[in-house]
């Protein structure tokens, strides 16, 4: 017990008050006796660290405390936990040995539990595999230890909850802990028979994985002086939210190669070229394709659609393989072909541009001449961008504001140009506009 002392305790002689005679209360009205307030706990010091649950590739390490009072018998008022975790181990390894051996009698049957040192051993698998089975070793007391005690064996308390998962991400491990305490004392004991702490795998979610390269394959055959090799983000692929890799997955470059017309041999048949480059495109964007063969002093041509000449916007630049698609519209986006040809044979690599949706704006309206006079020819274009193809309609108003039909003009291009052959003021004072 903790704080020594005295209380005292009153009472009155008022149940009921003594009158008419009668008699007063017999004893004393005060009363004192000793007393001591209950002893509070305090943590001990921690113990020391565990040895480390491996010697790599990640584990953990445990240490324990324990609450006592001030007579040394265990309490349960103090506030934290009786046992922390931390990792250890980080260290990258090629595996882990495990041996383990079993404390017993001489009779070779009875368990025991007071051997010294540890009953599992590990060791580092360095640059081998390690081996499939674990080793068994024994280690065996001559003699019994006495079955006869003045005291109380010890007993578990209960396991407490199960601590956070040692990794944020990816495999780590959770425990829990008890104590051995005599019964009668809640003092500390170390004949409980089990593990004081036990441990399970926990993930709390998987760990992102970054995107890496693959080596690059081999240089194709050299073609119109270039040629080119790949790679593929694989090696791995990002997974979890992991970031993709960086740089590009073609390679192109420029070569020499003595000319050899594969075609000269009309039994050698001809290998569809590979197209590269991106498909996918918005209103107004560029493409950029590559056609690319291993079959050098062929004549290559690019074709739109049927076999039609390139688009406006669209161009095979002399001495090249590429094919150059500057803003990509309505009008030039679709099929494009790749034609390879000799004296004997043609071969054919078709690609679709592929043009996202978007809603149409006006860009511009343009008039000319800039200064019209009366009686002047005017020409007003209204230069729109969207997909699909917007529908242009055009819009009059007078003066004062109040929509009117003029007289005829000349549309041109599906209606986002228009002719005034001849400028009247009294007309078309009003501002002209573009519906889309």
């Amino acid at each position: 017990m903790c704080n020594t002392g005295t209380h005292n305790r009153t009472r009155e002689c008022n149940n009921p008050l003594p009158i008419r005679g009668g008699y007063d209360c017999f004893g004393d009205q005060y009363e004192q006796a000793s007393c001591a307030d209950q002893c509070p706990g305090a943590w001990n010091d921690w113990e020391p660290w565990s040895p480390c649950t491996v010697t790599c590739n990640g584990g953990y390490q445990l240490r324990q405390r324990q609450c006592t009072k001030l007579d040394n018998t265990l309490s349960r008022d103090c506030h934290g936990d009786p046992s922390q975790m931390q990792s250890c181990g980080t260290i990258n390894c090629q595996g882990t040995q495990i041996r383990v051996r079993h404390c017993i009698f001489s009779d070779n049957i009875t368990i025991a539990n007071n051997c010294p040192g540890e009953s599992i051993d590990t060791a580092i698998c360095r640059n081998v595999p390690c081996p499939a089975t674990t080793t068994i070793q024994t280690t065996i007391l001559t003699t019994p230890p006495s079955t006869t005690t003045t005291e109380s064996p010890g007993v578990w308390t209960e396991w407490t909850q199960w601590s956070a998962c040692s990794t944020s991400c990816g495999s780590g491990f959770r425990y829990i802990a008890r104590f051995c305490i005599n019964p009668n004392t809640e003092k500390e004991k170390h004949d409980c028979v089990g593990h004081a702490v036990e441990s399970q795998s926990c993930q709390v979610k998987q760990c992102p994985v970054d995107g890496s390269w693959s080596e690059w394959t081999g240089w194709n055959g050299c073609s119109r002086g270039l040629h080119s090799r790949s790679r593929e983000c694989n090696n791995p692929a990002p997974l979890y939210n992991g970031t993709d890799c960086q740089g590009t997955h073609i390679d192109v470059a420029a070569c020499t190669e003595a000319t050899t017309i594969a075609s000269t041999n009309p039994h050698v048949s001809l290998v569809p070229p590979e197209i590269f480059g991106s498909t996918e495109a918005n209103v107004g964007g560029n493409v950029t394709l590559l056609c690319l063969t291993d079959m050098p002093g062929l004549i290559l041509t690019w074709y739109y659609q049927e076999n039609h000449p390139l688009p406006v916007g669209a161009r095979h630049p002399m001495g090249t393989n590429e094919l150059i698609i500057t803003g990509v519209h309505s009008k030039n986006y679709g099929n494009y072909t790749c034609e390879l040809t000799d004296s004997y044979q043609t071969v054919t690599t078709r690609v679709f541009i592929n043009l996202h949706e978007r809603s149409p704006v006006i860009l511009s309206l343009i008039k000319t001449p800039g200064t019209v006079v009366e009686g002047a020819a005017v020409n007003i274009k209204c230069n729109v961008l969207g997909f699909p193809e917007p529908v242009v309609r055009w819009g009059y108003k007078d003066r004062s504001g109040n929509p009117f039909i003029p007289p005829p003009v000349s549309y041109k291009e599906g209606g986002t140009e228009i002719d005034i052959d001849s400028f009247q003021s009294m007309l078309y004072g009003g501002p002209g506009h573009a519906l889309l």
